[in-house]
């Protein structure tokens, strides 16, 4: 930054920058490994002078050193988002925390009755449809309009309220546990109703989505199961599948009825045998007998 205009190495220089604002390499693959570290250092290009690229030096030797967290005793007490007033939103802050939720990358996990396990990248939004229904994508990427302006109003709290704390991170998940572990209860309680609210969006009976095509055997498309709990009777679940047994047997049943007239009909499953060779009799009306006993 320092060396005059018509030295090549500054021309060098500038030109990275132009092509790191640009969104091309050299210089920006810098910033994205120096902002995804487990505590991120923020580079600027601006900054880039003998004094900063010291600072900048001495910020990474302590970002790696602090990557492990802080060094201070946890002591086994009552953690602050258990002290929630509302109880659906210390339940709702819990289910996040021990992954006991009903969004889709936690529900489509495990292997149901007629469904295979649901790979991740599958387990999509079932309000947006536009990635992984995750819990960092339900309370910070959502792109529900309502969700989009609440979290706008929440994230501007935030950093007026703490506004040393680093504004990326490597990523949504680290997010979320950082603001549980603060000791505000007031960004806590905001954090849980923004999870309510977008529970709250999600219509009664509103299916799991997943971009796979699934099949039992017998050919009949799986029913998304909703989300609403892991307990069978209470996720509708078990409706589900009755409704499904059901459907299949009356299927089955149509199937055998369907056979066995069509053994009863002139040629029936095989065109070449007449009525007499299967030694069937067919009925005949009244007008019919009639007209047979006046010839």
């Amino acid at each position: 930054m320092s060396l005059p205009p018509t030295h090549l190495a500054g021309v060098a220089y500038r030109d990275s920058v132009q092509i790191t604002r640009d969104g091309l390499p050299w210089l920006s693959d810098l910033y994205y490994a120096l902002s995804h570290l487990p505590v991120p250092v923020l580079l600027s290009m601006d900054s880039l002078t003998p004094d900063g690229i010291a600072d900048l030096k001495r910020r990474l030797n302590a970002s790696c050193s602090t990557w492990i967290g802080e060094l201070k005793p946890v002591a086994m007490k009552l953690r602050l988002y258990l002290r929630v007033p509302v109880p659906a939103h210390r339940k709702a802050l819990t289910r996040i925390l021990l992954s006991s939720h009903s969004l889709a990358i936690e529900l489509f996990r495990y292997q149901e009755q007629l469904t295979p396990p649901i790979p991740r990248h599958a387990r999509l939004c079932c309000l947006c449809l536009l990635d992984v229904e995750s819990e960092g994508h339900a309370l910070l990427a959502c792109s529900v309009p309502t969700l989009v302006e609440m979290r706008k109003c929440f994230l501007m709290d935030i950093y007026s309220t703490l506004p040393t704390i680093p504004r990326r991170w490597p990523s949504m998940d680290d997010f979320i546990r950082y603001l549980i572990q603060t000791r505000n209860l007031n960004i806590i309680q905001r954090l849980a109703k923004i999870y309510i609210q977008r529970i709250a969006l999600i219509p009664v009976n509103h299916p799991s989505y997943s971009i796979l095509d699934t099949r039992p055997p017998w050919g009949f498309e799986c029913i998304s199961i909703p989300p609403y709990g892991p307990r069978l009777f209470l996720n509708g679940t078990a409706p589900v599948y009755i409704l499904l047994l059901l459907h299949y047997f009356i299927w089955s049943l149509d199937h055998t009825v369907a056979t066995e007239l069509r053994q009863l009909i002139a040629g029936g499953l095989d065109s070449t045998v007449t009525v007499e060779g299967k030694g069937v009799v067919c009925p005949v009306s009244e007008d019919e007998i009639g007209a047979n006993l006046s010839e």
